[in-house]
């Protein structure tokens, strides 16, 4: 478990697994759309875009962690025209976005910026991104900071029972976190939720079905 008390070495831990992500990223970009849809019947991007779909966006989002731009292509499909901005570790990620919703790619670490003038968003999502996330703090506060008062944040993650954030794949770097905590970083961070489901989201090897909590939350 990691916890405040231990901040230093969290923060080192987490600045190697931005490091590990890019290069894992920037590897297998090529093959990551067949791999997450077809290998791990990844449902999250489609969970992310209905839940977008409802709030009528429009104006600039930002898509954090965008990968290949999964999430922007079921937006696409829904009929939705909102211009997306993609921020992610990985420029090989960005390279592969075909989704012409994307007016702007950004190679980034979103912990420690994101490369848009504050309140010049309407808002934000994320799927997937919190696996690698261990400073929950600032993600949301980075996130806050970027997007106008009454934006919205539509994010996933994966719900554990135990306190902090913990890794559930020591293997490939993937965690968990505390519900409570989530919520209690959302609210530090000026957010309000209101709403949030889980589901199935991917299928990760012999550990099978791993479930998305999906959140929505409102800026003020």
């Amino acid at each position: 478990m990691l916890s405040s008390a231990a901040l230093p070495q969290q923060l080192a831990y987490q600045s190697r697994l931005i490091r590990d992500c890019e290069a894992t990223y920037d590897e297998m970009a090529e093959d990551y759309v067949h791999h997450l849809l077809h290998d791990c019947s990844y449902r999250s991007p489609g969970h992310v875009a209905a839940a977008i779909a409802e709030l009528e966006p429009q104006g600039r989002w930002l898509d954090l962690g965008a990968g290949t731009g999964l999430v922007g292509d079921e937006v696409f499909e829904l009929g939705l025209h909102p211009s997306l901005i993609a921020v992610d570790v990985s420029a090989a990620m960005l390279d592969q976005i075909a989704c012409p919703l994307y007016i702007e790619r950004h190679q980034a670490d979103v912990l420690s910026r994101l490369p848009v003038p504050p309140r010049s968003c309407q808002g934000a999502f994320a799927a997937g991104l919190m696996e690698y996330v261990l400073d929950v703090p600032s993600l949301m506060r980075r996130t806050a900071e970027a997007i106008v008062p009454g934006g919205w944040f539509v994010f996933t993650f994966c719900p554990s029972e135990h306190d902090g954030v913990r890794a559930f794949d020591a293997e490939t770097d993937l965690h968990c976190h505390d519900v409570r905590l989530v919520e209690r970083c959302l609210a530090d961070a000026g957010f309000r939720v209101h709403g949030a489901e889980e589901f199935p989201a991917y299928v990760n090897g012999e550990q099978g079905w791993i479930r998305h909590r999906m959140v929505r939350a409102q800026l003020g």
